[in-house]
């Protein structure tokens, strides 16, 4: 890989050295010859000036004389004498921290939550570190630190992260990861990882008479070994009794032995994603020093083990997916130590040994993200909800409530629905709320205008879905930090806007920071604004995606100049228009020229992805002034449309296309001879000279392709589905000259593959799914396979294969002349491509 230029290395170098200062002038030249040595390598630019960071100039001078003296030309060199200088500075606790990365695989995407669960597992965080001398510091805040600090010193690069909900990702270079490995030399008898590719029995044999051994993390999936080995290795790992981390995630544990619960030093237990795991033992509860508990996705899981609350040292419990569970077991409140509690479940009256709100109350030091989980009808006194306390928990940064399904719902219970949700008020410093099911008539006290804004100020993401029963919405455009809100299925609501809400809100306080809005469900919204005279003043200002989903009845809304993604789907046609500036309204209605947005024709000069589905009475898609700079444009269910002629010609810019299920479409075009030659027949698709993914799918009229796609150069990707008049392919394909990947489903007339496709030679993939006239003749050996023999060929009845993105498509078919073609029937085998389940259609 050859480096970067000079200028390139100076400008990396100097922002991670000095940030926005200015580097001192008799050190410039210095530097830039010392960068010769780096010889344009990114990392060892930015690890040496993350390192000098921290350097006085005479250290500086020092050190870069040493590096020059024994570097060379070895860049490698100088990469382990820096790396070495650094990490002899770091106090010992970090180094171990940053030893024990190396249990993990090489390209492995951390979770910083869990890194810093078995840094802390393992001891590593120190307790008498001057970072833990302010009031009310955890742990986890350590453990943070020392993530930061070797993120600043680029030992990891970060790579997600949330400042709302503190979740980050991150990975480490593979230089940083043989370092990282070098420093944890002598704890294979203490720490020990089954990755990809190990034989299990042998971990077994090396482990069969270590006692010292501390940790065990595993990165097999069940499907790569055997079951009853695995089985055996757990029964085999309760016999180690220093164990402080056990990972035996994934393993299709059934059930957990009694033994496990002899493992007293244990601090870190994951038993996420064992489906079969209906309960734990009892046992476990005598792990009195266990501090995370990882029970994700054990979708069998009934119940906890009835002495939970004897896990006193227990800070994280995670039970994500476990759907079955129906309430927490007696006691709760004891687990004072808990910081990380994913989801707590409030069981119906019916259940005697339960924990209720009372129990959640008690668990103050709760932070991170918390789901509260009502089942079913479950009700209680505004007494009993109360005892929650939840406002108090301050370093929570996501709260979700939710009901459980139910059938119907009585006025009775609409108003103890109300009630429930006015006594779990959130903390003020909340950033994400998610609320769902709820059905009380109106939303709390805490959620009106005259209070939103000062009990909630902090929030930035919003959802609220299934809230059927409600008539109005909150004062959401008055939140000074919002940037994401999604409702959903808001049936009664007639006015985003009401009366009250507009009388206090300005203009520069209209959703000031939103980027993400969503609307779905509004099947009684008239208006945005319940006076609609004051819409013209209003305007999106930040926002960036825009989707409007089931909303049929509303046709104006404010203005958002800067969308970038605007998902439109079954909405009115002057909803579509005023979006769009396809027309204004008519002059005979002085009303609704009063509510047209001003400004309009609306211009959307930024907006590069459009899906327009289902809107009915639409008889032509016109774009006008927001098709130069469109990317991509998906049209779907557009009955009444019967050309795209007018809009292809605009979109000079677009790189993915995909036209479904319009039923009146005629794609055909170009002169009665279809001779691909003319002018004539050369509009409109060849405006489309960057168009690289194209597909058609459910079009009753397309008979052949239009011949004008024959001048799209660019197409690396084309999928024809379900379109069951589609007879043949035309012999001119081979002027797709860049594709890659050709996919047929369910095209029940076609019947056979052009001679040309063989000219083809980019092509690596060919998907023949649901095509019976055509699947015989592409197999090995078919009349057709000769055309096609160049590329990877799948044949199958099923549609559970999902497309492969061009990212997982390799340069060029591997060993050329020797394919692979899938003969099998069988919907499980397994091919040489990446197979996803089919993701469910939106309707």
């Amino acid at each position: 890989m050859s480096g970067m230029m000079m200028d390139e290395s100076w400008e990396l170098f100097s922002r991670n050295a000095f940030g926005e200062k200015e580097p001192p002038e008799h050190l410039i030249q210095p530097l830039k010859k010392f960068l010769h040595l780096c010889k344009g390598f990114p990392l060892a630019i930015v690890v040496v000036a993350r390192f000098l960071q921290s350097k006085n100039e005479d250290e500086w001078k020092n050190i870069l004389a040493t590096l020059e003296k024994n570097v060379g030309d070895d860049i490698h060199s100088l990469l382990k004498i820096v790396l070495k200088q650094s990490y002899n500075h770091f106090p010992s606790p970090l180094k171990a921290c940053f030893a024990y990365l190396s249990l993990f695989p090489r390209d492995f995407e951390f979770s910083t939550l869990d890194v810093v669960s078995l840094w802390q597992a393992q001891g590593f965080l120190d307790t008498a570190a001057p970072e833990m001398s302010g009031e009310d510091q955890q742990l986890e805040d350590l453990g943070e630190k020392y993530y930061s600090f070797l993120a600043q010193r680029a030992f990891l690069t970060p790579l997600v992260s949330d400042e709302d909900t503190k979740l980050a990702t991150f990975k480490i270079h593979d230089l940083l990861h043989d370092f990282a490995s070098k420093a944890a030399e002598g704890w294979e008898k203490t720490h020990v990882s089954l990755i990809h590719g190990n034989d299990p029995t042998l971990v077994q044999d090396n482990l069969m008479d270590n006692h010292k051994l501390k940790t065990f993390l595993c990165f097999v999936a069940l499907e790569e070994a055997d079951t009853m080995t695995e089985i055996r290795l757990v029964m085999k790992l309760s016999k180690f009794k220093s164990l402080r981390v056990l990972d035996l995630h994934g393993f299709g544990i059934q059930i957990l032995p009694d033994s496990n619960g002899n493992l007293i030093h244990l601090r870190y237990l994951d038993l996420s994603h064992n489906q079969p795991l209906v309960k734990l033992p009892n046992s476990i509860t005598n792990l009195y020093n266990l501090q995370t508990l990882k029970l994700n996705c054990c979708y069998d899981l009934k119940k906890l083990p009835i002495n939970t609350r004897k896990l006193a040292c227990l800070r994280r419990l995670e039970i994500d997916g476990c759907e079955k569970l129906t309430h927490m077991p007696p006691g709760f409140e004891n687990l004072t130590s808990l910081r990380i509690l994913s989801r707590y479940v409030v069981g119906r009256p019916r259940f005697q040994s339960t924990s209720g709100f009372h129990s959640l109350g008690s668990l103050n030091r709760l932070q991170g993200r918390l789901m509260i989980e009502l089942s079913e009808n479950w009700t209680a006194d505004v007494n009993e909800v109360t005892k929650s306390n939840l406002s108090s928990k301050t370093r929570l940064t996501e709260l979700a409530i939710k009901w459980g399904p139910a059938r119907h719902t009585s006025e009775t219970d609409s108003f103890k629905h109300q009630t429930t949700l006015d006594g779990l008020q959130p903390p003020p410093n909340l950033k994400m709320l998610h609320i769902e099911g709820y059905r009380g008539p109106d939303f709390p006290r805490w959620a009106k205008a005259n209070t939103f804004t000062t009990a909630l100020p902090e929030l930035v993401t919003v959802s609220i879905d299934g809230s059927g029963q409600c008539k109005t919405l909150p004062p959401f455009s008055r939140l000074p930090h919002l940037r994401r809100l999604t409702l959903r299925f808001m049936d009664n609501v007639q006015f985003f806007e009401n009366s009250y809400n507009q009388s206090s809100t300005s203009e520069s306080q209209f959703f000031p920071t939103l980027e993400e809005l969503t609307l779905h469900g509004f099947y009684c919204l008239e208006r945005w604004c319940e006076d609609e005279t004051l819409v013209s003043s209003l305007s999106f200002d930040y926002l960036e995606k825009l989707k409007l989903w089931s909303c049929p009845k509303l046709e104006f809304m404010p203005l958002f100049p800067d969308v970038e993604v605007l998902d439109l789907q079954n909405i009115n046609k002057k909803l579509f228009d005023v979006c769009n500036a396809t027309s204004l309204p008519s002059s005979s209605s002085s009303q609704a020229m009063n509510s047209v947005p001003r400004g309009h024709p609306q211009n959307l000069p930024r907006l590069k992805t459009l899906h327009v589905k289902g809107c009915p009475n639409l008889k032509t898609l016109a774009l006008e002034k927001n098709s130069g700079k469109l990317k991509k444009l998906v049209v779907e269910r557009l009955d009444m449309v019967s050309s795209l002629t007018e809009v292809l010609k605009q979109l000079t810019s677009l790189e993915e296309l995909e036209i479904s299920s319009c039923k009146d479409l005629d794609l055909s075009g170009g002169c009665q001879r279809s001779c691909g030659e003319c002018e004539e027949c050369s509009m409109p698709w060849k405006s489309l000279s960057t168009l690289r993914r194209l597909t058609l799918r459910e079009l009753t009229k397309l008979h052949t392709l239009p011949v004008s796609l024959g001048f799209i150069g660019t197409l690396k990707f084309i999928c024809i589905s379900a379109c069951n008049n589609l007879s043949v392919l035309p012999e001119w394909i081979r002027k797709f000259s860049s594709l890659q990947h050709l996919r047929l489903e369910g095209c029940l007339a076609l019947s056979e593959l052009p001679e040309k496709l063989k000219d083809i030679r980019s092509l690596v993939k060919v998907d023949i799914i649901e095509c019976p006239k055509l699947m015989e003749r592409c197999r090995k050996g078919g009349e057709d396979w000769h055309k096609i023999k160049h590329a990877r060929v799948l044949c199958h009845k099923s549609w559970r294969y999902a497309l492969m993105t061009e990212a997982e498509l390799p340069q060029k078919p591997k060993n050329q002349g020797e394919n692979i073609a899938v003969h099998s029937e069988d919907p499980t085998i397994h091919v040489d491509v990446t197979v996803r389940r089919q993701p469910k259609r939106n309707m």
